[in-house]
């Protein structure tokens, strides 16, 4: 059988997926990666965690322009997993706390962090952040980022098994890099793909001509299981507009999924010794397109840039961007249906 069924069951009553401006929020990608929110007057802008690897530190950081003095509830949390026997041995979900916004450097934008130290105990699986503000010294501020709801950050964070270690140590993903530089990749939540291939694109501070490889990743987590070594190296990084931020194009074989995947992109500079580093980063290719004027195309790597292969370039749309909130503290029963790629039973 090749359908895989998420069960977010437990934590959670209901997810609501809002249009934009419900609350007077919106969620969307920066240029130089972030996740913002933003209600025009007030924001919190996140910095992308990526996937790490279990017993790695997690570190939550940001900047924003609410008052020094405001707090920020957070939690981690796995909607699924971990309880496939009669006794459940299910490990810990995940972790919760505070970040506290002390008075910044710079007028009007103030930069806060939390380090969740160890996840050493915690379950292979995908985690979910959440957030709301919990007290400010301004009203309206923590007005904007509460009224009962509380906002989920995406994409998903991925905790890969430790035996996916030695692989990165021994063949490491990775070009060592002496500069010490932590590399981001910031690809769009989800997309709509062409058939039979699609060009992904996102981006980046890794440097122009790196080459990038992916893998499909269905679903099934609990724990994940990818092997590094089986990757496609379909992605180059070319120029961008912005100095210091290029972008990355990444050929992806859409024959492979059957209806919906996610796409883990690897951090060719990932740094193993270094255990805060992301070692990759995750993107969803969610439905194939019905747009009418979207032809399939296959681009070509030549040099540093893609060459497209068909005299019809135009991309499939990109879903657009929603404010996922959860209205209730606690939730059960949303399904959300993904299928395997195929070759997968």
């Amino acid at each position: 059988m090749n359908l895989t069924r998420f069960v977010i069951a437990g934590l959670l009553l209901s997810i609501a997926i809002l249009p934009l401006g419900s609350a007077g929020l919106q969620q969307s990608q920066t240029e130089d990666g972030k996740i913002l929110f933003s209600n025009g007057s007030y924001w919190i802008k996140w910095d992308p965690v990526g996937n790490h690897i279990v017993g790695d530190p997690l570190v939550i950081s940001g900047t924003t322009n609410l008052s020094a003095g405001s707090t920020i509830y957070y939690e981690i949390f796995a909607p699924t997993g971990g309880c496939h026997q009669k006794i459940c041995d299910r490990k810990t979900a995940g972790t919760h706390g505070e970040i506290q916004i002390h008075y910044g450097d710079t007028p009007g934008i103030i930069k806060f962090s939390t380090t969740i130290n160890n996840t050493t105990g915690w379950q292979s699986n995908s985690y979910y952040i959440w957030f709301l503000v919990t007290s400010s010294k301004v009203s309206a501020e923590s007005d904007a980022f509460t009224n009962s709801e509380r906002f989920v950050i995406y994409p998903e964070i991925l905790l890969f098994p430790d035996e996916i270690r030695q692989t990165t140590g021994s063949d490491s993903l990775t070009q060592s890099d002496t500069m010490e530089t932590h590399y981001w990749i910031s690809l769009p939540f989800s997309v709509n793909y062409t058939k039979p291939c699609y060009l992904l694109e996102g981006r980046t501070n890794l440097p122009i001509g790196q080459k990038i490889s992916y893998s499909y990743y269905d679903g099934n987590g609990d724990p994940i299981r990818i092997d590094p070594h089986d990757r496609v190296p379909e992605g180059i990084v070319v120029p961008g507009n912005i100095p210091g931020i290029n972008r990355l194009v990444v050929r992806i074989n859409t024959t492979e999924i059957e209806f919906a995947s996610d796409i883990i992109v690897w951090n060719p500079r990932y740094n193993y010794s270094d255990r805060s580093d992301s070692i990759s980063f995750t993107t969803n290719i969610a439905y194939p397109t019905t747009d009418p004027n979207s032809t399939a195309f296959c681009p070509v790597q030549t040099g540093n840039s893609p060459v497209n292969s068909s005299s019809t370039t135009k991309p499939a749309a990109s879903s657009s961007s929603v404010l996922v909130v959860c209205s209730v503290m606690v939730c059960a029963g949303v399904i959300t249906l993904k299928l395997r790629k195929k070759g997968d039973r």
